[in-house]
């Protein structure tokens, strides 16, 4: 996980800052319905693991120091920064031509409603619980 985990004491919770993968699509929306689904229903998953923390996906947020996955589909990588890539680079890269399907997937009403609840907090800039 490409993520440093911001910790402070006396029982205020953590806080994972994502790394910024300048080379991934974004896919922030997505990544953030499975995080929700799993700490509201939590009992479909292994309690064994990590423990599901909030994660800060923001531009401020530093790069990783990993390199790029080889050989993923084109849709998988951000656009732009293909186009930057050198010649040499996007022999060695070896993405995939092969079509990915990109799929639609339903989530439980309860996190459609705090989605709705943080994008209303997000657009008057206030700050927002990620457990309202």
């Amino acid at each position: 996980m490409s993520s440093e985990e911001s910790s402070l004491e006396n029982g205020v919770e953590n806080i994972l800052r994502v790394k910024q993968m300048e080379w991934r699509r974004n896919i922030d929306h997505e990544l953030e319905i499975i995080d929700r689904e799993r700490i509201i229903d939590s009992d479909i998953f292994s309690a064994q693991g990590s423990k599901p923390l909030p994660r800060k996906r923001a531009t401020d947020n530093p790069p990783t120091s990993r390199n790029p996955v080889d050989a993923l589909p084109l849709a998988l990588y951000d656009s732009a920064w293909l186009l930057r890539l050198t010649e040499r680079q996007s022999e060695i890269l070896q993405a995939s031509k092969v079509t990915f399907p990109w799929k639609k997937f339903n989530c439980s009403p309860r996190i459609l409603h705090w989605m709705r609840y943080r994008d209303l907090f997000v657009q008057n800039n206030y700050n927002y619980n990620y457990y309202p």
